[in-house]
C-alpha cells in the first residue's frame, strides 16, 4: 500500500510541481547515527519528514521520530543545514537538525520496516546518495574530540 501511494505522490509532483517544506535529523550518540528504512524505499534514509499544517521544522523531527521509530524525543534539536532538491519534478527543502541522545533500542513501526544504529564507519551500503553526503558533512563540522 505504501509502495502505491509513493507512486502517486510521484504523479502528483509531476503534475503539480508543488514547493514542498520537510525536516530531518541527525541522531547520534557520539559514535553511530540512526536510519531508518522506509517499507516503499529500498535505502536507508534519517529520520524525518514534510511539514504540516501548523506544525514547526522542529514540531516535524519530534513527530516524525515518535511516527517512525517510536519514542518521544524532548531534547534540544540543533539546526545544521538546509537542501534543496529539483528531482522528480519537486521543488522540495529539507531543514537538517542534529538530535544528540543516549542509546535507546528503536522499534519499527507503520511505514518504517526497520530502523538501527550504525556507526559512522560502518554505514550500510544500501544508504541513499544524500543521506551518505548528509553524514559525511556532519562529521566534517562537528566537534571533534581528540584524547591527549
Amino acid at each position: 500500500m505504501y509502495r502505491f501511494a509513493n507512486a502517486l505522490r510521484r504523479l502528483y509532483w509531476w503534475i503539480r510541481r508543488p514547493i514542498t517544506i520537510g525536516a530531518r535529523a541527525i541522531v547520534t550518540d557520539g559514535q553511530s547515527v540512526l536510519l531508518v528504512k522506509h517499507s516503499y524505499l529500498k535505502d536507508w534514509y534519517l529520520p524525518g519528514g514534510g511539514v504540516g499544517r501548523g506544525e514547526t521544522l522542529q514540531d516535524v523531527v519530534r513527530r516524525e521520530l515518535n511516527e517512525e521509530v517510536g519514542f518521544v524525543y524532548d531534547g534540544s534539536l540543533n539546526l545544521l543545514a538546509t537542501h534543496s532538491n529539483f528531482g522528480e519534478y519537486k521543488n522540495d527543502h529539507i531543514v537538517l537538525f542534529e538530535a544528540k541522545m543516549a542509546v535507546f533500542e528503536p522499534k519499527s513501526k507503520g511505514e518504517v520496516k526497520e530502523a538501527m544504529f550504525f556507526a559512522f564507519d560502518q554505514l550500510p551500503n544500501d544508504i541513499s546518495p544524500a543521506t551518505k553526503r548528509r553524514i559525511e558533512e556532519y562529521l566534517e563540522i562537528r566537534p571533534r574530540e581528540e584524547k591527549w
